[in-house]
Parts: C-alpha cells; structure tokens; sequence
C-alpha cells in the first residue's frame, strides 16, 4: 500500500514552490544581454580613433595655414604641422591599438 501512495505522489502535478524553483533556476543560468554600440563591431580602441582624429586635425589645420597665409613663418609653421599630422597617422595606423577583450 506504500508502494502506491509513492506512486500517486509522484504522479501530481509539481507544487508552486517546486515551478518557481525550476523558474528561478532557468533564469539565473541567462546569459544577460550586451549593450551592442557602434564600436563593438571593429577592434579598434579609443585611443587609436584619437590619435587618427588628432592627425587628421592637424593636416587639416596645417594645410589651412600653409596655403591660406602669405606670410613666411606662418606657411613654414603649416608644413611642420602637417609634417607632424602625417606622421602620427603613419605610427598610428602601422602600430595601432587593438582592442583587448
């Protein structure tokens, strides 16, 4: 007569505590959702887009003041400063920070 209470007792439908339990359990095993931005999708870091927006600054800058200035020391002082935007493009794009996860 045991044997068949046991089997009547298993054969019910699982107790509240017992479904919010599995419930729990279900839900603490999710993974939680990343935030997705645009930079997630290239490996580039931070530093990396400042220094190229840096240099990309500074050509500009240099460019203006090499070929929108008469004056000498001023056209000189446009050359360096593109000379100086060239290069940190080059070293930056040469030896660019990857990411790391």
């Amino acid at each position: 007569m045991l044997e068949t209470n046991d089997t009547i007792e298993n054969s019910e439908e699982p107790t509240q505590d017992e479904k919010l339990q599995s419930y729990l359990e279900q839900e603490i095993f999710v993974e939680p959702k990343r935030k997705v931005t645009w930079r997630s999708f290239i490996r580039i870091s931070g530093f990396t887009i400042t220094f190229v927006s840096l240099a990309l600054i500074s050509m500009i800058i240099g460019l203006i003041m090499y070929y929108g200035f008469s004056a000498p020391m001023v056209t000189n002082a446009g050359f360096w400063i593109i000379f100086v935007g060239v290069g940190l493009f080059l070293v930056t794009i040469i030896f660019g920070f990857e990411r790391v996860n």
